[in-house]
């Protein structure tokens, strides 16, 4: 068993969803979540355990993962500003979220991703 956990540092489904339905910004009280080494916690359990934070290390976590002989955790660190938005939504949903970001100190990032994202949807 490998689970993989995507660390963001942010509640990235209730933030995007909050974007994408109601317009409203990140809330960081609410939304951004505490660092903590799951990795490094898998392994003080006895658990086999690989932190990913640079995209060329993933296929050698899988590999220790695939060759472990016991339970072993993946975390991959990843960025928390890609929208998680499925394809082909209608365009007022697009404007709202990015409306949303536009409120946001440090939006221009995920609001870019978001158009890159879309223009790759035509």
């Amino acid at each position: 068993m490998t689970p993989l956990h995507l660390h963001n540092g942010d509640l990235a489904e209730v933030s995007w969803e909050q974007r994408e339905r109601e317009g409203d910004p990140r809330y960081p009280v609410s939304q951004e979540v505490p660092p903590s080494p799951y990795a490094r916690y898998a392994e003080l359990l006895g658990l086999g355990a690989a932190r990913v934070d640079e995209p060329g290390r993933i296929g050698e976590a899988w590999r220790q993962a695939l060759a472990a002989d016991r339970p072993f955790l993946v975390e991959a660190i990843v960025d928390r500003d890609t929208p998680l938005l499925a394809p082909l939504q209608p365009e007022e949903e697009v404007e709202q979220m990015l409306a949303a970001l536009r409120q946001e100190p440090d939006g221009d990032r995920a609001a870019a991703q978001l158009r890159r994202q879309r223009e790759q949807e035509n």
